[in-house]
């Protein structure tokens, strides 16, 4: 902020971008749903939203604008700095969910080797 310019008021502060937060380290197996949880309150909704969301998102066939429309279907209007957050590291977020949710070593040795087979 320069000298010039006022110091903003408490309702013109913007809040910070999602985007410039992200860190891919914070993703386990509920971080969809946690973060999902400030656009949808009840706990069953947010759990089946977070299913078909990890689906759109997985879905190697869905071009990114086509996946983006899918996900406003479901998650609304109100979360679309999220929605393009998720859309933009979406494979990061559907490996990184997939690995944590592994029931074993064989399993995220099978999803390692996707990982490398989809470049």
């Amino acid at each position: 902020m320069s000298e010039d310019e006022p110091e903003p008021t408490q309702t013109e502060v913007q809040p910070v971008k999602q985007e410039e937060t992200f860190d891919i380290k914070k993703i386990d197996a509920y971080w969809l749903q946690r973060e999902s949880s400030n656009f949808i309150k009840d706990a069953q909704e947010r759990q089946k939203s977070e299913r078909e969301v990890m689906q759109i998102l997985g879905d190697n066939k869905l071009i990114q604008m086509r996946c983006e429309a899918k996900l406003v279907d479901i998650l609304g209007t109100d979360a679309i700095s999220f929605i393009k957050l998720i859309n933009k590291y979406r494979w990061q977020i559907v490996y990184c969910t997939r690995l944590a949710r592994a029931k074993d070593e064989e399993e995220r040795n099978k999803i390692k080797e996707e990982m490398v087979q989809n470049g």
